[in-house]
């Protein structure tokens, strides 16, 4: 896209504060633009657009479940299409599928191509997101992440959270690059120093923590990353802590 600062919030990062109005209001007047929204906000497509348009604001994307993408395609494709969005990403597979090795990730790997073509020839590109466990090494060396995309073909897209690449003692840098074919998104959050924020998982408002953003943020828009999406997993206070990162990463580009 043009826009040199494409800035999104998940709105994961706000949903303590209740419901789609409550977290729509409080992006809004932390001065978002785009918003990227969760799997029930496609269910009522026509409600979540009427409620983004009177803030004028816009989708970048949405989170939905493996479960919505094997059993409710079509209301996953007609929600996605009514809100203008070019694409969608598996927020992480249950529980249940996140262990195993080699060749449940290649299964894995393999079904999500099938979902990815499927959606992409009806316009809406389906991409993974990743947490720890995808860098975690298998019995074999490989990597779950690897086995995921080496079976994937080429319709598979990718939206990296950085924060937890990092966590796994991963080279971020190298992931972007790697992936720069399949990139269209990256996730903004930020590491507390050790011992700080245990509370909020560990986690920081974006600028206040140990990740070089500066630094990652250039790197994710030269990868091509479409969005880049403020994430915090568990704020104390939800509305500032967005506000904070997105005042932080608007004085990235104001000093750039």
């Amino acid at each position: 896209m043009t826009n040199s600062n494409p800035i999104s919030v998940q709105l994961h990062s706000l949903r303590d504060l209740g419901d789609l109005d409550t977290m729509l209001d409080a992006a809004a007047d932390a001065g978002y633009k785009a918003v990227e929204l969760l799997e029930d906000h496609l269910q009522d497509a026509d409600a979540t657009k009427a409620k983004l348009e009177a803030r004028g604001l816009v989708a970048s994307s949405a989170h939905v479940g493996m479960a919505a993408l094997r059993e409710k395609r079509p209301y996953v494709l007609a929600g996605a299409k009514l809100l203008g969005l070019h694409h969608v990403f598996l927020s992480a597979f249950a529980p249940e599928e996140r262990g195993g090795g080699a060749a449940e990730w290649d299964a894995r790997g393999r079904e999500l191509a099938d979902l990815a073509r499927w959606l992409r020839s009806q316009g809406v590109r389906l991409g993974y997101h990743n947490h720890n466990w995808e860098f975690e090494k298998l019995e074999d060396g490989s990597l779950p992440i690897e086995r995921i995309f080496d079976n994937s073909g080429d319709s598979l897209f990718l939206e990296l959270d950085l924060a937890w690449i990092i966590r796994t003692g991963a080279d971020p840098s190298m992931w972007m690059n790697k992936y720069s074919d399949r990139l269209l998104a990256v996730h903004v959050k930020d590491i507390a120093p050790a011992g700080e924020n245990e509370d909020q998982g560990g986690w920081a408002d974006v600028g206040a923590g140990t990740v070089d953003w500066p630094r990652y943020r250039r790197e994710a828009l030269e990868a091509g990353a479409q969005w880049l999406i403020v994430e915090h997993d568990k704020p104390k206070t939800p509305a500032l802590s967005v506000a904070n990162s997105l005042k932080y990463l608007n004085g990235l580009v104001s000093a750039a």
